[in-house]
């Protein structure tokens, strides 16, 4: 497991209308915590809509493992509750099915990960490992002063950074940008190993990333932004390793 995870209680979900299929898993997530000193809380269900009406009872889950087939509800639909009606872009979702042609069809729900029955605990604990290597990602903030102000951001909600000189612009998450003085080699230093460096004065994050091209790449906000020459090639060295590292 990643050294440096914060140590707090995390609550993970399991839906399967199958309980032999929710307690194998459940007990293979405690073994796993168990054995890595990792706290956490985890809650069951055997029924979508039970889970869905409950779930803020429970507490918003870290990390919800959601079967596909659900009966009269299949889990794109739970997932479609959890991302549009309760707009939590939040919570990873690792979705299982008995079937494996499943996984092309998930792109929009934005699924962490995708694990075929029976699941192997090497594979879960893989699952695990790489949720908490971006727990810890999602959870470092950037702290900056800016008019005698001091300010504290997560890198999660940040989409890039742009400098000019000794002015950097920070580009948030709802296109709102905040203006500071620093050097961007000292956040490029210090920021989590998700944001790439694509020129000389532009680290960019790589979850806002829509689409890459040979000399731009296209943020989910519409903004296009240039790729130096000199960075193209670490550029797509960086975006072939993502596809195989979360």
């Amino acid at each position: 497991m990643p050294k440096g995870v914060p140590p707090l209680m995390l609550k993970f979900a399991i839906c399967d209308d199958d309980p032999e299929v929710t307690t194998a898993i459940e007990n293979q997530i405690q073994s796993i915590a168990t054995k890595n000193k990792i706290d956490i809380d985890t809650e069951t269900w055997l029924d979508p809509k039970s889970m869905c009406d409950n779930l803020e009872a429970f507490g918003i889950p870290d990390l919800i493992f959601l079967d596909i087939e659900l009966g009269r509800t299949n889990g794109m639909e739970v997932s479609e509750h959890i991302r549009e009606r309760m707009g939590n872009r939040y919570t990873s979702i690792v979705f299982i099915s008995g079937k494996s042609e499943y996984a092309v069809d998930l792109c929009r729900m934005e699924p962490f990960d995708f694990l075929v029955k029976p699941i192997k605990e090497e594979r879960l604990e893989e699952t695990l490992t790489a949720y908490l290597r971006k727990h810890e990602r999602d959870n470092a903030v950037f702290e900056f002063s800016c008019r005698r102000c001091f300010h504290r951001v997560l890198f999660k909600e940040i989409m890039y950074f742009t400098s000019d000189n000794k002015k950097i612009i920070l580009t948030l998450y709802d296109s709102k940008t905040i203006e500071f003085s620093g050097k961007l080699n000292d956040i490029s230093k210090t920021a989590p190993h998700n944001f790439i460096r694509i020129s000389h004065s532009c680290l960019v994050n790589y979850d806002y990333i829509a689409s890459c091209r040979y000399e731009n790449i296209l943020m989910r906000s519409g903004d296009v932004l240039e790729i130096s020459r000199n960075y193209r090639s670490g550029v797509r060295e960086f975006l072939s390793q993502r596809r195989w590292d979360r």
